[in-house]
């Protein structure tokens, strides 16, 4: 028992043993026992405090965690004779705010260490102090405020450390240490600027492709989430500026990061957020506003949200991408985006999980080396996360566009062959009987059109039909060769006929849409008969003709359309392309325009339509008499 008291005692005096200093022409360490005290008086700075209750520290060693004021405190004993040069001491980074103190009177401050000012906590950097002079002994006190358990050394992993020598050399010292550090965050910054790198080169390809918006989103998301980590991988660059300040950007730009990275899978995929992901982006929005308001004006509780922020965070990252995947195809594009996403999310969660640890301090295990490897380890891993998903999601946009790029190509030329197929149904000008000069403007919208156009020879009299079929693309053309068919087909020759068999053929076979048509028989006396099947009514010799117009084609049976005689040398059929051509002012083509050119030929009036600007299928057919 007496041998236990003694080595008790021996220690307790070796802790209120001086730090010796044996050269001040070489940086000196500060190592051994200091002293530390959670709570604030302001006798805690004077030089014959009795701290000897107060608990120990190693140093150099990881500050404890705690909000409000730590004070720590050790005794330094300089060399005799002391030189004439200044002497001053070197602080790392130890904190956001604090003050120095050094037998009693305030030699510095680094940030506004004072309470209630959240503003002043700066990111912890270096800082040189001056000593003063004459003195061989100093006590020194180094009251420490930290508004938030958030920015207790959870951000930075920097020692609790000092060291003391002449000014010159002090300032070699922090050159040397500044070096280190920008050298230690070299790595972490690499591959952050590469991770910039490919933003950009994202953010620039929908510059010459305007079909490819997922690169777009990608870009923000790398980039965003780079702004938001670029201070913790290397302070150094935002050095001297508030943290308060750097946390309400990074909120600020919390927000868009999500819904980037939502609208870059939204888009991926082809389909939008359920109701419940929905609601819960509204709920992150909310969190969102309300700690970018904690951290404006109530830092100090900062610390008691943010691990349930940056939980709710991740989950809503992960939901999103769960909620819109469930649905996908499986292919290599699909399990190589899993694993860029898994990479990207797992990266975070360690880095997140093991700060979430330090902020509710959970262990004393925490304040060794081997928490800080991991801490260092974990900023890393999510560093190298973003960029193998930049590098995977490169992949895969990649791989997505030439496959697209296959599909377009396949498309176009299955577009091309239906087009050829199109015009080899439509033989209106191949038609020649004596006595009429038909002409034919064809101008599709897209590779194929919903227009048709048809003659046919009976006898001396020449049979035109001109029509439109709802809607546009590939499917309208489907519809258009059933037309054809039908007309090849029928055996009638009178117009209201041709219409009749045509809508009796096409009932039910729409699925939904409907076909509109005008036919029109011209004899040799010079007459021509019209029936007219909700189509845009001809026009004569420059006059719109007052024909009946029946509803369009197939949409009910027993329909009777009427017919029409007209005279006329001439007589002009158009689509509904023509007249709802429309401008950049949005003004229409419109039927005073189309009738004054209606004597004009066929390619002229479909020219004049279509410079005017189209936005539907245009066609124009013109049959003159030449006897």
């Amino acid at each position: 028992m007496r041998l236990l008291r003694l080595l008790a005692f021996t220690v307790i005096a070796l802790h209120a043993q001086p730090i010796q200093v044996k050269s001040l022409y070489q940086p000196t360490p500060l190592d051994g026992i200091w002293k530390y005290h959670v709570g604030d008086n302001p006798d805690f700075a004077a030089p014959d405090f009795d701290d000897s209750s107060w608990a120990d520290l190693a140093v150099p060693g990881a500050p404890p965690i705690a909000a409000g004021a730590v004070w720590y405190r050790f005794r330094v004993e300089l060399p005799d004779p002391l030189p004439a040069e200044p002497l001053s001491i070197l602080i790392a980074p130890i904190s956001p705010a604090y003050e120095i103190f050094v037998n009693g009177h305030r030699i510095g401050t680094f940030g506004e260490p004072r309470a209630g000012h959240s503003w002043g906590q700066w990111i912890p950097d270096l800082a040189v102090f001056p000593l003063p002079t004459g003195q061989r002994r100093l006590t020194v006190a180094i009251r420490n405020w930290e508004e938030s358990r958030a920015t207790a050394g959870a951000l930075y992993n920097f020692s609790l450390h000092s060291w003391l020598a002449t000014t010159g050399a002090i300032e070699g010292k922090a050159r040397e240490i500044e070096f280190e550090r920008r050298w230690g965050g070299a790595g972490q910054l690499m591959m952050l600027a590469a991770t910039c790198t490919a933003a950009v080169f994202f953010l620039m390809i929908p510059l010459w492709r305007r079909d490819a918006p997922e690169y777009f989103w990608c870009g923000w998301v790398l980039l965003l989430g780079v702004a938001m980590r670029i201070f913790q991988a290397a302070p150094w660059i935002v050095r001297q500026r508030s943290l308060v300040l750097i946390y309400i950007l990074t909120f600020l730009a919390a927000f868009p990061y999500f819904l980037s990275w939502s609208r870059l899978f939204t888009t991926l995929f082809a389909r939008s957020l359920s109701r419940p992901a929905k609601t819960l982006v509204w709920l992150l929005l909310a969190a969102t506003v309300a700690m970018t308001l904690i951290a404006t004006f109530h830092w100090s509780r900062l610390g008691s949200f943010m691990p349930f922020y940056s939980i709710l965070f991740l989950v809503m990252m992960t939901w999103v991408y769960l909620d819109l995947v469930r649905h996908a195809r499986g292919g290599s594009e699909t399990a190589l985006m899993h694993l860029a996403v898994s990479v990207f999310i797992g990266g975070n969660l360690v880095y997140f999980a093991l700060q979430i640890l330090r902020w509710t301090g959970l262990g004393a295990w925490q304040e060794g080396l081997l928490w800080r490897q991991i801490q260092a380890y974990a900023l890393d891993l999510r560093a190298v996360g973003m960029l193998l998903f930049a590098l995977s999601m490169a992949i895969v946009l990649n791989r997505r566009s030439a496959r697209l790029l296959d599909e377009r190509t396949r498309l176009k030329q299955e577009l091309a062959a239906a087009a050829e197929t199109q015009a080899l149904l439509l033989p209106a000008e191949s038609v020649r009987v004596p006595g009429f000069v038909t002409e034919v403007a064809y101008l599709p919208a897209s590779e194929v059109g919903g227009d048709f156009h048809y003659a046919l020879r009976d006898g001396d009299a020449l049979v035109v039909l001109i029509g439109d079929v709802s809607g546009k693309g590939l499917r309208a053309a489907m519809l258009v060769a059933v037309v054809i068919g039908i007309l090849r087909d029928t055996a009638e020759r009178r117009p209201a006929a041709i219409l009749t068999a045509l809508n009796q053929a096409l009932a039910g076979q729409t699925r939904g849409g409907f076909v509109t048509c005008c036919c029109a028989r011209f004899h040799p006396d010079g007459t021509t008969t019209v029936a007219n099947a909700g189509h845009l009514a001809p026009y004569a010799d420059g006059r719109e003709v007052d024909v009946e117009a029946g509803l369009p084609l197939g949409l009910v049976t027993g329909i009777a359309y009427p017919e029409t005689i007209v005279r006329g040398s001439s007589v002009t059929f158009l689509s509904d392309g023509v007249v709802e051509a429309e401008d950049p002012q949005r003004e229409l083509f419109g039927f005073h325009r189309a009738c004054d050119l209606s004597t004009h030929s066929a390619t002229g009036i479909a020219d004049a339509a279509r410079a005017w600007g189209q936005n539907d299928d245009i066609t124009v057919v013109t049959v003159r008499r030449n006897t």
